[in-house]
């Protein structure tokens, strides 16, 4: 089947098989290319995924320090890193088994001259989305929201908003492109980049944009990390926005 929703991305073909309890060693060696191992709960996608990399260890194909596995949590990603160490063993470079986050701040230290941003808690992020917004001009935004600029409330809800344009790595400019077919959009694009501004005036990043500038620092070449690692696992990826 050909695919791909981005035009500057080649179509690329997949090819789909079953894997069956028997097919599991010949499957586990087969680490050419892109794979998704697509299974219920509990039929052992982590195993398979520990197992692939104790295959790439043992066989020469990859050495340890040129793999990385990644999760979501600090607390999954110790326990699957103490699985993956009891099959390969502790002996040689460690082999990186870290949350999707931890990474894209090891990204941003690869690629700052200083000290990386801190990151925002949640409750700081609201915070900081708040004191933005009590500098903003009430006639920027809609009539309903200007009452309501200075409150908690509103602000909890701007920042998951912002929060999910930095998922889906728009822009300001971007953003402000959509605004034109949403009314009630108007003034969240200007908030956007003097909230991106105030990050960066003070040493500080979120969630969503610490994702969004590794990706972007991956993509432009200023990061060189990638080409450490051979090979890439993620466990529960279909957790990933």
């Amino acid at each position: 089947r050909r695919g791909g929703l981005n035009p500057t991305i080649a179509p690329v073909t997949v090819r789909e098989s079953r894997v069956g309890a028997d097919d599991w060693p010949s499957a586990i060696e087969r680490t050419d290319g892109r794979q998704v191992v697509v299974a219920g709960p509990g039929t052992g996608k982590t195993e398979f995924l520990v197992r692939r990399v104790g295959h790439l260890v043992a066989s020469g194909k990859s050495a340890r320090d040129e793999i990385v596995v990644l999760c979501f949590s600090r607390r999954a990603a110790g326990s699957l890193r103490r699985r993956i160490e009891d099959l390969v063993g502790t002996d040689g470079p460690p082999i990186l088994t870290t949350t999707f986050h931890s990474l894209a701040l090891t990204i941003a230290e690869s690629i700052g001259d200083g000290e990386p941003p801190t990151v925002l808690t949640t409750p700081e992020q609201i915070d900081f989305v708040a004191t933005t917004l009590q500098e903003e001009d009430a006639e920027d935004w809609p009539l309903p929201y200007r009452g309501i600029l200075g409150t908690h409330a509103f602000a909890s809800e701007v920042a998951d908003f912002l929060m999910r344009c930095s998922e889906r790595l728009l822009s300001p400019d971007e953003l402000a492109t959509l605004a034109k077919r949403r009314a009630d959009w108007r003034g969240i694009p200007g908030l956007y980049g003097r909230y991106l501004e105030r990050l960066r005036a003070a040493n500080r990043t979120d969630y969503g944009v610490l994702l969004a500038d590794a990706v972007a620092a991956l993509t432009d070449g200023s990061s060189d990390l990638a080409s450490r690692f051979r090979y890439v696992l993620v466990d529960e990826y279909q957790d990933t926005n």
